[in-house]
């Protein structure tokens, strides 16, 4: 199919599934009552609309290690993160809350869906606001919530995985609940192993633009995408200075550096 073509169809369509989440979502809360319950209503809402991700943007997902999910309580899954694309990824697995920074929140149009995702923002700026969310976002997680955290705390290129930050892993450790390691990878782009051009298709990093990076996304045949979960790493008796490492050396040794170009951040060191 011609690449205009292409870009007839697929973004309308897109346009249409962002669009609507967001109208359904604030349809949704002008009838619900209570915050948790609002809550709980866009996790489950935002689950429903990344399950039909992966098909919107021509991506196979592979899910290895599933069963290390807890079947019951909370838990804070650590992820790297490479892209947009990587919330439906991750969203489809089950009902749960994302963090991220608060100057999102004022971003438009992705400020809107962040918002009725049930996103948990975050003040990264503020020492004391950083403190007041730990422990805020710990009582999420003792409630019951899954709670995703990319503790790069950004986006990286795709060469390897960034250096961690290992701040909002306390979370889990007040919580006194596991943390989850988890490695996303896009391991082919157009059936090829990607280079760094087609990389820069997915990855979603530094200055680069939402739409026309969504476009050139939507171009792309298809992708394969693999998420491996490893099991769960407990909280009690210990700090997030003893378990970031090891979380880091999980996440980045079963990446690597599908470029081969060299290590893309050095050692593994983890910033507070």
């Amino acid at each position: 199919m011609p690449q205009p073509l292409i870009l007839i169809v697929k973004f309308p369509l897109c346009l249409f599934y962002l669009v609507s989440f967001i109208v359904v979502s604030w349809t949704a809360r002008l009838f619900i009552r209570g915050e948790q319950a609002r809550c709980a209503f866009h996790q489950r809402m935002m689950n429903r609309y990344a399950e039909k991700g992966p098909r919107l943007f021509s991506v196979r997902l592979t899910v290895t290690g599933r069963q290390n999910l807890p079947a019951s309580g909370g838990c804070l899954l650590a992820c790297n993160h490479l892209s947009y694309l990587d919330i439906a990824l991750i969203g489809s697995l089950r009902p749960m809350q994302f963090i991220t920074s608060d100057d999102l929140r004022r971003t438009p149009f992705l400020g809107a869906i962040a918002l009725y995702g049930a996103s948990v923002f975050v003040n990264r700026r503020s020492i004391a606001g950083l403190r007041e969310d730990v422990t805020r976002i710990a009582g999420t997680i003792r409630d019951g919530s899954t709670v995703c955290l990319f503790p790069e705390a950004t986006s990286g290129d795709g060469a390897g995985v960034l250096r961690f930050k290992r701040g909002l892993m306390e979370t889990a450790v007040k919580a006194q609940r596991p943390i989850v390691p988890m490695c996303l990878k896009y391991t082919r782009i157009n059936g090829k192993q990607p280079d760094r051009r087609l990389l820069d298709r997915v990855c979603y990093y530094g200055d680069m633009v939402f739409v026309p990076h969504l476009m050139r996304l939507l171009l792309l045949r298809s992708i394969d995408a693999e998420l491996t979960i490893f099991p769960a790493v407990e909280t009690a008796g210990t700090t997030s200075e003893e378990i970031a490492p090891g979380v880091y050396e999980t996440v980045a040794g079963t990446y690597g550096n599908p470029l081969g170009s060299g290590d893309s951040d050095g050692n593994a060191i983890i910033h507070p």
